[in-house]
């Protein structure tokens, strides 16, 4: 198969003789000079970058035929060419509202589909927000039912009919009470505990306490857990 310079070399041969450049034209040169011309399927891709790369038209060969004649077919070819290149020039003007209108409906499109996608980041970040709002909801409630557990078990502590500070009953709370606490971020200490203590003492759950500080049992509220109240 020829190289693309060796094609190139022909068919630059046969426009500079004005003779037509097609496959069967180009065949013998490329033979004469190379000793092989090529298949069709070789040579029409050289054929094709040739005529884009010299903006090759092909021209009628109108030798031996009457000067009349000639003069006739080159004015027809010529009102031809003109309403060729009429047709083309509003082929050209179709073409270019075609693709006006590819370009607009295009932006139609991707307007519409930045559209969507600013709403759908919109909703996002609402439900985003309201997750949010549910874990705080959520985690306010395990710490709820948390410290009601808490609260339970230090009343089981205080005797029926006597009084314990919080620094007595914090030794006495189980292990597992007091890594729940860490983990909820509010470690159980004694001023802590006195403080949580205090705070139902306030509602009239579980304790009372006196001057001293020593809480004793008091209301044991069986509905704590459907109302809400203090962690």
């Amino acid at each position: 198969m020829p190289t693309e310079e060796q094609f190139d070399q022909v068919a630059d041969e046969l426009l500079l003789n004005d003779m037509p450049v097609s496959l069967k034209t180009i065949r013998p040169g490329l033979i004469a000079l190379t000793e092989v011309a090529g298949s069709n399927r070789e040579l029409g891709p050289l054929l094709v970058a040739w005529k884009i790369k010299r903006n090759y038209r092909p021209k009628l060969d109108l030798k031996g035929l009457p000067e009349r004649l000639q003069a006739s077919f080159g004015a027809l070819a010529t009102a031809m060419w003109m309403e060729a290149q009429s047709d083309a020039a509003v082929k050209s003007i179709i073409d270019e509202r075609n693709h006006e209108m590819a370009l607009a409906a295009r932006d139609a499109v991707l307007n519409e589909a930045l559209a969507s996608l600013d709403a759908a980041q919109e909703e996002l970040a609402g439900m985003r927000e309201r997750m949010q709002r549910l874990e705080r909801q959520m985690g306010r409630v395990r710490a709820w039912d948390f410290w009601d557990a808490v609260m339970r078990e230090v009343y089981e502590l205080i005797p029926a009919d006597g009084t314990l500070t919080a620094e007595a009953i914090l030794p006495d709370l189980r292990a597992s009470t007091i890594r729940g606490a860490a983990l909820q971020h509010d470690d159980l200490t004694v001023p802590n505990l006195r403080e949580k203590m205090r705070v139902r003492v306030t509602h009239g759950w579980y304790f009372t306490v006196d001057d001293h500080g020593n809480f004793a049992r008091g209301a044991y509220p069986g509905t704590m857990r459907r109302r809400a109240g203090p962690a």
